[in-house]
């Protein structure tokens, strides 16, 4: 064996071991969580992230002339969680909203997940409802939520149109903080 340098991951961090040293590094000096000692000192706990979350939900209902065009604008969260290694998923809830008497957004299935090098990677879906009323199952338009909030991001901002020939649309706007949490 040589001298040069061997990285492996533990766990979610980069550990990087002189070769020498591997043969010591055996199953039989393991601490509780499964790590060697040495590997144990080597890495670095990443710090908790302050992680929150706001929703802006700004659609059209589309009449036909001379009725006029009913709109909808409104604010959710802040949506706030403290996540770390050992709590490292936050989901939350979205009321659904109806405007109008025929449309409807439904923002669901929203989870933020920290990630190993303290990004946040936020998924979900939103659909737009159009028919005779709210409470309608004419889906006419669907994206599924995904972006990768980075560390220290303050304002991080994601945007998603969802329309329909109709002309009713709805604009999902959300704007993130991923900072340090002191």
């Amino acid at each position: 064996m040589h001298n040069a340098l061997r990285a492996s991951i533990i766990g979610a961090f980069l550990v990087t071991v002189p070769m020498a040293l591997l043969p010591q590094l055996s199953a039989a000096s393991t601490v509780q969580d499964g790590r060697s000692p040495a590997a144990t000192v080597a890495r670095q706990e990443q710090l908790p992230r302050s992680f929150v979350a706001r929703l802006n939900i700004y659609g059209r209902d589309d009449e036909n002339w001379p009725d006029t065009d009913e709109n909808v604008n409104r604010d959710y969260g802040p949506f706030q969680a403290v996540m770390e290694d050992s709590r490292p998923d936050y989901t939350f809830q979205i009321p659904a909203l109806g405007w109008g008497g025929e449309c409807r957004v439904e923002v669901d299935g929203i989870n933020a997940h920290l990630q190993p090098d303290g990004s946040i990677w936020f998924h979900g879906f939103a659909r737009l409802y159009e028919g005779t009323s709210e409470n309608t199952s004419n889906l006419r338009a669907a994206k599924e939520l995904n972006a990768i909030i980075p560390r220290k991001s303050s304002g991080f901002r994601y945007e998603e149109h969802l329309t329909w020939d109709g002309g009713d649309f709805a604009d999902i706007k959300w704007s993130f903080d991923n900072v340090v949490n002191e």
